[in-house]
């Protein structure tokens, strides 16, 4: 699937960085089958899985290209892929120890923080976990998952294009595909909330909210105004509010204020793409055009904004519906973390044991326990301690820094927004469905930023 054409970003005037990805037509053959297949095929689903793992075994990129196939098929559900996803992730980690051992490729600087969360959680697992068996492989699940992803991202960092037209064409494949069932049942088939081609409307509002990020970003910052971006973010946007998930939503929001607050004080170039978005013609008409049409159906738009934040929640104010749905959830946590404040309760340990009912991955080996956190901090502290939640703090830290400071103001809204989800989802330890597809996304990110630091110092006059 590789296409060595991808032509490198084009660059236009002092400050700008236009980015115009390309479609891959491949990639797009790729995704219509196994759709088709997980939707109407099952055991053609579980072939096309196991020719992933032989894939996987080809080398760095094809690890990648397999591992983030996986991650969609995990997205759209169906198949029963639950032994064989392992399979092909061992694979493709098999591939990369391979290569890292006997070929001496490089490892990513990730997997300094990564390590070291690695050797102290393992302990806190065999000596105080309530479920030590549990934390000990939901822990080996997850170092494995994210580190043979960052691992292949960095051996192919000169790919930088490719990868970003890899996520480009998976972006719009999955909003315009999903489109067309927004008038129909099958959209809907896990809810009231818009599911798309996806599992259940609360996989397709996180993922939509990164993707709506993503092309957004390129329409505002990057100059791309081609129709296919501007249909593809409206859409998504359109979607993730159909979705009805509040939590992606309010993540993809808080993700452009926290992009933008920080490009204000960050390099030139992103203080010049955001003062432009901000005093262009098309900005200001369109601010306003929405608070002319604010004023006039107000109601209308008031009783819309409720409504998506009730839910089907009757006459609970606003602020009473979400803390039903997480401040429970947070207090059970904190609880538990009062009770082994420096340690935890164990990774992968839900706030009540004694109902847990134990996930199996490979080979039937227990990899988690069913677990309802609903709060990223609260569960990390409750789940890890206080030692852990600073090693947690100290990876988010390795993951966020280099893109402040090499990726485009697109990705770093993308990186943000999947963090934010994250916080509200609670899917950080997981390599399995929507947790593994959002490390993806955010080691593209990441390696992005790396490999444009690399160029940028490879041309600093002071280098040459």
């Amino acid at each position: 699937m590789y296409d060595s054409s991808i032509a490198p970003l084009r660059y236009e005037g002092e400050g700008v960085e236009r980015i115009a990805p390309h479609v891959l037509p491949k990639l797009l053959g790729v995704l219509v089958v196994i759709v088709a297949a997980l939707r109407f095929a099952s055991p053609l689903a579980q072939v096309i899985c196991a020719c992933l793992a032989l894939y996987a075994l080809r080398g760095a990129r094809q690890s990648l290209e397999a591992l983030s196939l996986l991650a969609f098929m995990l997205i759209v559900g169906g198949g029963n892929l639950s032994l064989l996803r392992w399979i092909v992730l061992f694979a493709a980690f098999g591939r990369a120890l391979w290569d890292g051992i006997l070929l001496d490729a490089p490892w990513p600087r990730f997997f300094a923080p990564l390590l070291a969360f690695f050797a102290v959680i393992l302990v806190f697992s065999l000596l105080t976990s309530q479920m030590p068996i549990v934390s000990a492989f939901k822990l080996i699940s997850f170092t494995v998952g994210v580190g043979t992803v960052f691992t292949a991202f960095h051996r192919t960092l000169h790919l930088r294009d490719y990868w970003l037209a890899w996520f480009f064409t998976l972006s719009i494949f999955i909003v315009l595909t999903s489109a067309p069932l927004a008038g129909t049942s099958l959209g809907y088939e896990r809810g009231a909330g818009f599911q798309g081609i996806l599992s259940h409307p609360q996989t397709f509002g996180p993922i939509s909210a990164t993707i709506a990020s993503f092309l957004t970003g390129l329409c505002l910052f990057h100059q791309n105004r081609s129709k296919l971006v501007m249909i593809s973010a409206v859409l998504a946007w359109t979607g993730l509010y159909g979705s009805q998930s509040r939590t992606a939503l309010l993540a993809a929001i808080l993700g452009l204020a926290i992009a933008v607050g920080v490009g204000l004080f960050k390099t030139q170039s992103w203080q010049l793409q955001i003062k432009r978005v901000a005093t262009s013609l098309g900005t200001m008409v369109a601010a306003v055009v929405g608070l002319a049409f604010i004023a006039i159906f107000w109601s209308n738009v008031q009783s819309a904004i409720v409504g998506f934040l009730l839910k089907d929640e009757g006459q609970a104010s606003v602020v009473a519906s979400l803390e039903d749905s997480r401040g429970g959830l947070i207090e059970r946590s904190m609880s538990n973390f009062y009770s082994a404040p420096i340690t935890g309760i164990g990774l992968g340990v839900p706030s009540d044991a004694s109902r847990a009912r134990v996930e199996t991955g490979a080979f039937g080996l227990p990899v988690g326990a069913s677990v309802e956190k609903g709060f990223m901090p609260s569960a990390v502290l409750e789940e890890t301690g206080i030692v852990g939640a600073i090693l947690v703090v100290l990876m988010i830290g390795y993951l966020i820094w280099p893109v402040i400071h090499g990726a485009p103001l697109a990705l770093f809204w993308m990186l943000l927004t999947s963090l934010l989800v994250n916080f509200g989802e609670m899917v950080f330890f997981s390599v399995g469905g929507m947790g593994f597809y959002f490390w993806i996304i955010m080691a593209f990110c990441y390696t992005y930023a790396v490999a444009s630091l690399i160029d940028r110092n490879a041309h600093s006059p002071i280098v040459r």
